[in-house]
């Protein structure tokens, strides 16, 4: 690698994490080091620990670990019967807890921002009932446009730690800073004050349903989620 004075070009452009090139940022318009490889070695059957820079709904080559560790973060806060924690992607997050006080689907959604393993790039936290796989696009989903009213159980957070890579964020806010975006938080919970109330739902548990494709999986076309 020669050093940056003697030899190097403008970078890319490739693409990043968000599912775009970057536009405005520092590093992506400046020349950078050249690098001349001489060998590429390989490991059969590897554990990857990252992705490609590909759009965030293709699929992950990946060990999803990040999931884990904002639980044991959140745990370490101090918010207590968290059923589940699913990372999506670095700009949606969604959080199973089963409610235990008042306030409690707030602390969750709050302490995601205070964790180092969330507090940066994200756009959206989703806030669940312990029912919901946080894992589960179409449950989580389905939580979102059944349990959240828009007048109060959406919270926006202003002034959060950001990248330049948010394709969201302005050209001149990207390439000069300071790098911070707003945070919505959807409580998609049953409202505490009138949980006993709200209407049951109409499926069966999630041991039932493994119960009835174990028996009858091969007669009929279960979806697997």
């Amino acid at each position: 690698m020669p050093p940056p004075d003697v030899e190097s070009h403008m970078e890319g452009p490739f693409g990043e994490w968000p599912g775009y090139y970057p536009v405005g940022v520092k590093a992506a318009a400046e020349e950078q080091p050249v690098i001349r490889v001489k060998a590429v070695y390989y490991r059969n059957d590897p554990i990857l620990l990252n992705m490609a820079p590909q759009w965030p709904g293709a699929p992950h080559h990946s060990v999803r670990f990040e999931g884990g560790i904002l639980w044991e973060q959140l745990e370490a806060a101090g918010v207590p019967a968290i059923a589940g924690v699913y990372v999506h992607n670095s700009f949606f997050v969604v959080v199973s807890i089963k409610q235990q006080y008042a306030g409690h689907a707030r602390q969750a959604g709050m302490a995601v921002l205070g964790c180092a393993a969330g507090a940066r790039n994200g756009r959206f936290v989703v806030i669940v009932d312990e029912d919901i796989d946080p894992s589960n696009m179409d449950e989580v989903i389905w939580a979102m446009t059944t349990r959240v009213d828009p007048a109060s159980d959406i919270q926006v957070v202003e002034d959060c730690w950001a990248t330049p890579l948010d394709p969201r964020m302005p050209p001149e806010q990207a390439a000069g800073g300071p790098h911070t975006n707003s945070r919505g938080i959807f409580y998609a919970v049953r409202p505490w004050n009138w949980r006993d109330k709200f209407p049951p739902v109409n499926r069966i548990d999630k041991d039932q349903r493994a119960a009835i494709v174990k028996k009858y999986g091969a007669m009929f076309p279960f979806r697997q989620g």
